[in-house]
């Protein structure tokens, strides 16, 4: 099944048969609040008491930001390795063999598209009830880095701005100032 996007093109959902989704309801009660301790504390996508509108309160009081990161995964959900996701899982959680193997079939899962049966080698299911958990799961490494990044650059020294920007920045003024007399 496909459903619209806001650009006009259509992203593929999972829709778990009801045996699947009772498996999975019972996998996410087991490691959730696992992975809450493992997330990093400003992921607000797909978690218990987060949302959008706690990500922009934490923001909201920002004052002197030098650099801020902003970025859209392409075909995130489509994109994930299993073979890295089952590595995370297992360095993090550190779940038994049944667990486990209960993610490879996860991952293994396929879709059906055109009355065609086509196997999963990257991804996971869009729709599916764990998906949002092993989303987030599968981004804490990047929000480590991305901290890691921050702790290195915050305690390096301002620089000045690009000549480049303030000349077209004098340009742009001299301009408004023009437009505004």
């Amino acid at each position: 099944m496909y459903i619209p996007k806001a650009n006009g093109k259509l992203r593929p959902l999972g829709i778990p048969c009801i045996n699947d989704k009772i498996l999975q309801t019972a996998i996410k009660l087991i490691i959730e609040n696992e992975c809450e301790k493992i997330f990093h504390n400003k992921s607000f996508a797909f978690r218990p008491n987060k949302s959008v509108q706690h990500a922009l309160l934490s923001v909201q009081g920002m004052v002197g930001i030098t650099w801020m990161i902003e970025g859209d995964i392409k075909a995130y959900f489509d994109s994930i390795d299993h073979k890295i996701m089952a590595q995370i899982i297992k360095e993090r959680i550190n779940p038994d063999r049944t667990l486990m193997g209960l993610f490879h079939k996860i991952f293994k899962a396929g879709y059906m598209e055109h009355n065609s049966f086509k196997h999963s080698i990257l991804g996971i299911p869009q729709g599916g009830v764990i998906s949002p958990i092993l989303s987030n799961l599968y981004l804490t490494p990047f929000d480590e880095f991305i901290d890691l990044l921050k702790e290195k650059y915050c305690n390096e020294p301002i620089s000045t701005q690009n000549p480049v920007y303030r000349k077209v920045e004098k340009r742009i003024v001299n301009l408004s100032d023009k437009l505004t007399r």
